[in-house]
């Protein structure tokens, strides 16, 4: 059946329902071969990829310890934490030293404290609010675009199934013409090759 040609116009023709069953059945297997790890490129573009700044170090732990187990995975932990402590090694505790009995350090300690306190306490809860409702107002101008696009192709389907139908309905006499045309032709020719047998 792979190398039946099938020339059929759905608004004029009818179809034998094994030839349907077939093309769902091959289209059902083409889709599954289909591998879709991605969104859609136009989707992508309105959802651009965000890189975490803990994927550098989630990519070192998983490339040594994922798949370790018991005493071999805490020492190659152990491992992957010394590496990251030594790119990475922090603010230097030793400057904000709460023994010392220097004014003016003390004074900086109090101030980093209360800064650390106004931010946590403060600042976090209000920019957090501001950051999901924006973020919340981009989904759902992001969604809102996608239906617009989706609703303006279904459109565009169902107008040119409209105008296919009209087309089909408008040429089938024609059509009909030329398929009664074909076969008076086709049983001639078979008449005579016939006779001269």
């Amino acid at each position: 059946m792979a190398d039946d040609v099938i020339d059929w116009l759905p608004y004029v023709d009818t179809l034998d329902q094994r030839y349907l069953n077939e093309v769902e059945k091959t289209v059902t297997a083409e889709l599954a071969a289909i591998e879709q790890q991605e969104l859609h490129p136009r989707i992508a573009e309105l959802f651009p990829a965000v890189r975490h700044h803990w994927d550098e170090q989630y990519g070192l732990y998983k490339d040594n310890v994922v798949g370790l187990e018991g005493s071999n995975k805490r020492a190659a932990e152990d491992g992957v934490l010394s590496e990251l402590k030594r790119r990475c090694p922090g603010i230097d505790i030793s400057v904000y030293n709460d023994d010392s009995e220097d004014p003016v350090l003390l004074a900086t300690i109090a101030g980093y404290r209360y800064h650390q306190d106004l931010v946590v306490t403060q600042l976090l809860p209000q920019t957090l609010e501001n950051q999901w409702a924006i973020n919340n107002a981009y989904l759902e101008g992001a969604e809102a675009a996608v239906r617009r696009q989706l609703q303006e192709q279904e459109q565009q389907i169902a107008q040119l199934d409209r105008h296919r139908q009209e087309l089909q309905q408008r040429e089938a006499l024609r059509f009909r013409y030329l398929e009664r045309q074909w076969r008076d032709r086709l049983h001639g020719n078979l008449e005579r090759a016939a006779g001269n047998i």
